[in-house]
């Protein structure tokens, strides 16, 4: 099967965008946001050659289609003017971290009013003294509870074990006491989140930032808070009903019982 083209998601290809930035001049950095592409497509601001390259991606060499080339345009032109979100991305939550501190997108500089930012990033930036949205930021939505609520109180899974499938009983039982101690010791660390302070301490506080991206205070306060990392626990089967619930948004059907570890 042939493609004229493929279009990554935001989600996928992001981290390659900003990759690619710095070779790109910043009047031309438009074509490496799809929205922004489009957005001067159908307002007619792209160059007569950057229009015939767009042309051949759909139609390659071919002259009879400009007709539908054009009407495409219109279609994405009464698209954008009904459901224009003004949604922009950025490389990853260090950088949403930084809008959010900052009040204006890190890549275009352009004002913003909502940014998407979980825990712990989100506590740090909010008790930053030094940010020039401290005292003005606050939290909007939280998506868990906004998910909750329209979902029938099912739950948002942000993170899962994947284990390879075996017969084999001395690994199946080691899994078994892997998932048992990942367990207690996420309990420990929601009724102790001090505990978490001290193993957090144990690194420098380099390898800290690297990996969590918060200091081991930010850490213990936003667990005191109530669980506000959302910490717990669940075995995949007795979640199932949650877990299909959340990939039927994207047409997937459900999961088959047979790949859970059991």
């Amino acid at each position: 099967m042939k493609y004229d083209g493929i279009l990554f998601g935001n989600g996928m290809s992001i981290n390659l965008i900003s990759q690619l930035k710095k070779y790109v001049p910043v009047e031309k950095q438009y074509i490496l946001n799809i929205d922004s592409f489009i957005k001067n497509w159908i307002n007619g601001k792209l160059t007569e050659r950057e229009n015939r390259q767009l042309y051949r991606a759909f139609y390659g060499n071919r002259k009879d289609k400009w007709k539908y080339y054009e009407s495409m345009k219109s279609f994405f032109a009464d698209y954008y003017e009904k459901y224009d979100s003004n949604i922009e991305y950025v490389a990853n939550a260090t950088a949403a971290a930084q809008c959010l501190a900052s009040g204006k997108n890190v890549s275009t500089s352009s004002e913003i009013d909502y940014v998407f930012l979980a825990q712990p990033a989100l506590y740090t930036i909010l008790n930053n003294t030094n940010a020039p949205t401290y005292g003005k930021a606050s939290i909007y939505k939280n998506i868990q509870e906004e998910y909750k609520a329209k979902t029938n109180n099912q739950e948002l899974v942000q993170a899962s074990v994947f284990v390879r499938k075996s017969d084999d009983k001395d690994y199946n039982k080691m899994l078994k006491a892997y998932l048992e101690n990942l367990n207690q010791a996420i309990n420990e660390a929601i009724e102790n989140p001090t505990l978490v302070k001290e193993s957090m301490d144990q690194i420098s506080s380099e390898e800290v930032a690297s990996i969590f991206q918060i200091n081991s205070n930010a850490a213990k306060a936003v667990l005191e808070d109530n669980n506000g990392l959302g910490l717990g626990y669940k075995k995949a089967l007795d979640n199932k009903q949650s877990i299909d619930s959340f990939i039927s948004l994207f047409s997937l059907g459900v999961t088959n019982e047979e790949i859970y570890f059991k």
